[in-house]
């Protein structure tokens, strides 16, 4: 791998997080402290099948001054510089880009350096999301079901094998910092700016496309809705997945976006959603369908899902108070709304 033989930090879009594995020493996490610190640090950087979006944030504030250049790979010349100046922009496929770079540097017999502040970049991001797991372990109440509780049995009982898809606005901001990942492609979900309800059918795609492995699709309610009919899909196909839709009963990122607007009651009412009994529109199609109000239930619901004949959903009745408050909602405050001044 280029990075292992430059001994330098690889970063990876949202899109590309499990190219490399959460716990390799030189992956610095995207969205993380760590992360951006050493964008802004480089004097090079190298990107490849990248157009740098606006969820990896393309504002001047998370990149270095004048002086870096960027080179950016890509197979498509009209993603060059789209969204940051470039140095160099070369038209090639990664695969053999990549293959060529590390055959010049070992002909050039160019060693590994020491990168000093990798460890510094990785202690950041590790506070970081200390922090920010540390507040949302504070906030949980033994009656109500926080997302963030959810996320972490179902990933700790599933384990690290599984294909796990993300949707949703604030379900997936919990469910992105709460999740580790060690096996390549083991996380999907379209990431980009505002796309919601394509969980499920990725979750189908998934499974079709590895039939081996264990996959996984944790929605919000307000996602699950635009394609929950793709369980029928599932059942008449046999394709055998997961789903677990959070229900709050909330539009909860445009609730949280009026809150931070401080918009007029009428405006935060159209945020609200009436009572849906996910699980019960599953078995209706032919699904196993489970009902979670107590999150002592939830391991058990998970395992009775895991060994269904048939594809499985699960309806977490989730606190809608604290669903409107994820980590990295700043970050993504960003994106909608523009860089704020520091």
């Amino acid at each position: 791998m280029l990075a292992e033989r430059l001994n330098c930090p690889a970063l990876t879009s949202s899109h590309g997080r499990t190219l490399l594995p959460d716990d390799h020493p030189l992956h610095l996490r995207s969205s993380a402290a760590g992360h951006f610190e050493a964008r802004r640090q480089a004097d090079l950087i190298l990107v490849i099948g990248s157009c740098l979006g606006e969820i990896d944030l393309p504002f001047d504030k998370y990149w270095g001054g004048a002086h870096q250049k960027i080179i950016q790979i890509d197979i498509d010349p009209r993603n060059l510089g789209v969204h940051r100046p470039i140095f160099k922009g070369i038209v090639a496929d990664a695969a053999a880009a990549l293959g060529a770079l590390n055959s010049a540097l070992a002909q050039k017999n160019i060693a590994s350096g020491s990168h000093v502040r990798i460890n510094q970049y990785q202690t950041l991001s590790e506070e970081e999301s200390a922090r920010a797991l540390s507040e949302i372990e504070n906030s949980f109440e033994s009656e109500k079901i926080h997302p963030a509780q959810s996320i972490k049995i179902i990933q700790d009982l599933f384990g690290n094998e599984t294909v796990y898809v993300y949707d949703g606005g604030n379900t997936g901001l919990f469910a992105r910092t709460i999740g580790r990942f060690t096996k390549p492609r083991s996380l999907m979900g379209n990431f980009e700016f505002g796309h919601l309800g394509t969980g499920i059918p990725h979750a189908i795609g998934a499974k079709v496309a590895d039939p081996g492995s264990e996959v996984v699709c944790i929605t919000g309610d307000g996602a699950a809705g635009f394609n929950i009919m793709e369980m029928e899909t599932a059942v008449r196909e046999n394709i055998k997945i997961t789903v677990i839709v959070h229900a709050e009963g909330s539009w909860s990122m445009e609730e949280t976006i009026h809150r931070h607007k401080q918009a007029s009651a009428e405006g935060m009412k159209s945020c609200y959603m009436a009572p849906t009994r996910w699980d019960q529109i599953a078995q209706a199609l032919g699904c196993h369908g489970e009902y979670v109000e107590r999150i002592e239930d939830l391991s058990e619901s998970c395992r009775r899902a895991l060994a269904a004949d048939r594809p499985a959903l699960i309806c977490v009745k989730t606190d809608p108070y604290m669903t409107l408050n994820p980590p990295g909602l700043e970050l993504f405050d960003e994106v909608y709304f523009g860089p704020r001044e520091d």
